[in-house]
């Protein structure tokens, strides 16, 4: 009999593989032969869990979207930061070295033609880039209140929504191979970016 935890990990397992198998193959290429002998499991099991390739292919993403953009919310988890260097903490954990790597944006980019045409998987684009937008919307709102400034709702909504694009792009350049900036050149632009674009002092992000 297999158990809840067990099933947990063997599936945890099979999402990693498919992972492994569209970095080296790319998703066009991604069959479930080549997801199984990745993993070193049989076809069967791998229909066991999922009842189709889109679905693995589906829970591949979301595990790559939870590892980019949870690992800034994990970050944030027990702080103690309030207010503007709390915002700080959420901008640098979003450029961390552990999500800012070629391999990283290259998987990403993958996914692009499905996340763009497929609704599921677009819905679950939608779904991450929403909670990263909210939770830029707090972050900026509370960075505001300590610095006595009142921006309206939607002034807040706008900044966060551009906010979370900027972060995007320096994402996205900076883990191209061919990037001549470190990630502490990154974390840097990051914060003079943002700190331009809230019109909030810098050292107010970014205390030295």
């Amino acid at each position: 009999m297999v158990t809840h935890r067990e099933s947990n990990t063997r599936e945890e397992e099979l999402v990693e593989a498919t992972l492994k198998c569209i970095a080296t193959h790319g998703l066009g290429k991604t069959t479930v032969r080549k997801i199984a002998e990745t993993a070193g499991v049989t076809n069967g099991l791998i229909r066991f869990y999922f009842t189709s390739k889109d679905k693995i292919i589906q829970a591949a993403y979301i595990r790559l979207l939870n590892v980019i953009f949870r690992t800034a919310f994990n970050d944030m988890e027990g702080s103690d930061l309030k207010g503007c260097e709390r915002l700080g903490s959420f901008i640098r954990a979003n450029l961390s070295s552990s999500i800012i790597s070629p391999d990283m944006v290259s998987l990403w980019a993958s996914f692009l033609p499905l996340a763009q045409n497929d609704p599921v998987m677009a819905e679950i684009r939608r779904k991450f880039n929403k909670d990263t937008v909210q939770a830029f919307e707090t972050l900026i709102s509370d960075a505001y209140k300590e610095c006595d400034l009142s921006p309206t709702k939607e002034q807040i909504s706008q900044k966060a929504f551009a906010l979370n694009s900027l972060i995007d792009g320096i994402w996205i350049n900076g883990g191209m191979p061919d990037s001549e900036l470190c990630q502490k050149q990154l974390v840097e632009i990051g914060f003079s970016s943002a700190a331009a674009l809230l019109e909030l002092p810098k050292e107010k992000l970014f205390p030295l």
